[in-house]
């Protein structure tokens, strides 16, 4: 019986101890698991909190505990590099590139991610023919990847090769089949007005007149090309221009109205002025800037009955406007006849220096004394707003002579 017991007594020493062992290796698993989840959880969560420094720690730690994490590398790499350390981060990403890290195939996903994380940091090093090479490759691997694409644009943009900056840019609605003639027009009318800054008259009007042929109302195409037909002293198609400007873009139609004038003038065709301003506030009816300035047209033609009621009309319809108010109170000085204080009145608005438009940034404040359709600091879209910028003499023009 002692035999058998001590038989009975191995038999459960051995049982008990690889029961312990198999809990072991769980717990083990469980523990070292979790807390690697719970680091890139907190990981993750700094970073929308914008909590670089804990999220840069967290994930540190999660790459250290989990290596199959790959997700957690390229946030770390990111990371690094966003704050400075371009080589550290485009280390990482080379070695997760080449699976330094893993004991697993990377999915298809994973190696564009990879690539593509290494082309922002060939960026941030200043390397954009490396990074371009390296998009190039995944964009032949997936040429509806407009993510990429886009990249590609961004970085032709920076070597202002707006030609290829186009061709790409086109591309991506192409291969995706989306019809789109205004937002190509209107890309191509941005590289045109790109090449005009960088001195480049010749090519800028001929990608002012694709963007045309492409869509017959782009607005920026017709605002510029008809500031460049006045300078080149061709006055009446100037002014067809900006007529088809007004229609396109009623709202924006006096950013053409001093000009447009000066053109008239010059042409002998000044009673124009009246029908296009009519035509424009028969599309946008309470259009401040268009009611002031049919207002002066009639104040220097001599009829002070149309001027003052388009100037009271501004006035009524735009209360808190300073140049509404001003000119409607220059109006009713100059129309009064005697008295000092109408005088008084009259001599000060005069004298009082009024605000060119500037054009400002609604996304990033960026502030400019020219038109533009595509902010040139933020690069993104119509976030232009008219604001008072510096000092021009006179709320009503002077009369011709």
């Amino acid at each position: 019986m002692s035999k058998l017991s001590g038989w009975d007594g191995l038999f459960l020493y051995i049982a008990v101890a690889v029961t312990a062992a198999i809990l072991f290796l769980l717990l083990r698993r469980l523990f070292r698991k979790k807390p690697a989840e719970g680091r890139y959880v907190e990981a993750l969560s700094a970073l929308l909190a914008g909590d670089e420094e804990k999220a840069l720690a967290d994930l540190r730690q999660t790459v250290q505990a989990e290596q199959s994490n790959v997700d957690a590398y390229l946030r770390l790499g990111n990371l690094l590099r966003k704050r400075g350390a371009v080589n550290r981060a485009l280390r990482i990403h080379r070695d997760l590139d080449v699976g330094t890290f893993f004991r697993r195939k990377l999915t298809a996903s994973e190696k564009c991610r990879i690539r593509e994380a290494i082309a922002d940091d060939l960026l941030a090093a200043r390397r954009p023919d490396e990074a371009l090479a390296v998009l190039d490759e995944l964009l032949r691997r997936d040429r509806t990847n407009r993510r990429i694409r886009l990249k590609m644009v961004a970085i032709h943009e920076r070597r202002s090769d707006w030609e290829r900056a186009f061709e790409l840019y086109r591309e991506s609605f192409r291969v995706r089949k989306e019809n789109v003639p205004d937002r190509i027009a209107r890309y191509r009318a941005f590289c045109g007005a790109s090449l005009l800054a960088a001195g480049e008259k010749k090519r800028a009007v001929r990608a002012f007149q694709d963007a045309l042929k492409i869509d017959p109302s782009s607005p920026e195409a017709l605002y510029r090309l008809g500031a460049l037909r006045l300078e080149e002293g061709n006055a009446g198609d100037a002014v067809g221009l900006w007529k088809r400007f007004h229609q396109a873009n009623p709202s924006q139609a006096w950013l053409t109205f001093e000009r447009l004038e000066s053109a008239l003038f010059e042409t002998g065709d000044l009673n124009q002025v009246e029908g296009i301003y009519k035509a424009i506030l028969e599309d946008e009816p309470d259009d401040e800037k268009t009611m002031i300035a049919l207002s002066s047209f009639y104040m220097r033609k001599g009829d002070s009955e149309e001027a003052l009621r388009l100037g009271r009309r501004a006035a009524e319809r735009h209360p808190l406007s300073l140049d509404a108010q001003e000119h409607y109170l220059l109006l009713l000085a100059r129309l009064v006849e005697g008295g000092d204080g109408a005088d008084k009145i009259r001599e000060y608005l005069e004298g009082r220096t009024r605000g060119v438009t500037d054009h400002v940034c609604s996304r990033c404040g960026h502030t400019s004394s020219e038109p533009f359709w595509r902010c040139p600091k933020c690069l993104d879209w119509y976030t232009s707003k008219p604001a008072r910028g510096k000092p021009r003499k006179g709320a009503v023009p002077a009369a011709r002579g």
